[in-house]
């Protein structure tokens, strides 16, 4: 299942969304029909959904494997209007993407899952607007979240995505995957890392020295991804690159660039 946890936000601080895409179903059967009240915790600073004492359910983020969650269900809402966007042909995207920022979950929910659902033809009209409104929080994710959608399942496609990405694009995907919101940051970062680009090893590297320690994690995660595709020489400029970082660096992100390091063999 997946489930999604929502802040409205304040006059100081941006509204904020949490995906948990996926959630085991048999953390909820036992409850159904037994009369029992079921009972999580949300600890937000570490993006984790809690069960039973301090039993972690879920990490905030997609599946891992390229599973992919059925839809979740919908306290309220009229359908109708996403059907008939479904199925008309010429769907219109500026309508899609000025839904990411509507005030309804439900609303910002189903635009993403429609722009994952149109495929490629989504990714230059949403790269367009994520440009125009990186400053917002909820285009980000949205963007985010569907990229990440769609690569799950098309990672064979990788090659083809990636020349839909100008590298205007892909520097504000690379900031979003260090960015201070763990959402975004989980899942910009997990697109970054199946698309594999080389273009991101350079914009990463550049952005890791401003990044805070999570940042920087997930930005070598996103080199973790690139490197298998780099030559010989960009490899032995990489590790230079990383060798004056560990100094800077906490110990489960000196372990990832070990493990990138080591992955080229």
């Amino acid at each position: 299942m997946s489930v999604i946890i929502s802040f409205p936000g304040s006059d100081t601080e941006d509204p904020q969304e949490y995906p948990f895409e996926c959630v085991s179903k048999a953390e909820v059967e036992p409850y159904l029909g037994s009369g029992k009240i079921l009972q999580w915790r949300f600890d937000r600073r570490a993006g984790a959904l809690i069960g039973e004492g301090v039993r972690k359910i879920a990490d905030v983020g997609p599946c891992q494997g390229g599973s992919r969650p059925l839809s979740p269900f919908v306290w309220q809402g009229d359908f109708s209007l996403i059907s008939t966007a479904i199925a008309d042909p010429a769907i219109n995207f500026a309508d899609i993407l000025d839904d990411l920022e509507s005030d309804s979950t439900t609303v910002r929910r189903e635009a993403r899952s429609l722009l994952y659902q149109e495929g490629m033809k989504a990714i230059p009209p949403m790269l367009e607007r994520l440009k125009e409104r990186k400053d917002s929080y909820r285009v980000r994710l949205g963007v985010a979240v569907a990229l990440t959608e769609y690569m799950r399942e098309h990672k064979s496609e990788r090659r083809e995505i990636a020349k839909l990405i100008d590298d205007q694009s892909l520097e504000v995907l690379c900031q979003m995957a260090g960015d201070e919101d763990r959402t975004v940051r989980v899942f910009a970062s997990e697109f970054l890392y199946d698309l594999g680009d080389p273009r991101a090893v350079k914009i990463a590297l550049e952005l890791i020295r401003t990044a805070s320690e999570n940042g920087k994690y997930n930005l070598i995660l996103v080199i973790h991804g690139a490197y298998p595709d780099l030559k010989e020489a960009d490899r032995a400029a990489l590790a230079l690159s990383f060798n004056g970082l560990r100094s800077d660096v906490g110990p489960r992100t000196q372990e990832l660039i070990d493990k990138v390091l080591g992955s080229g063999s």
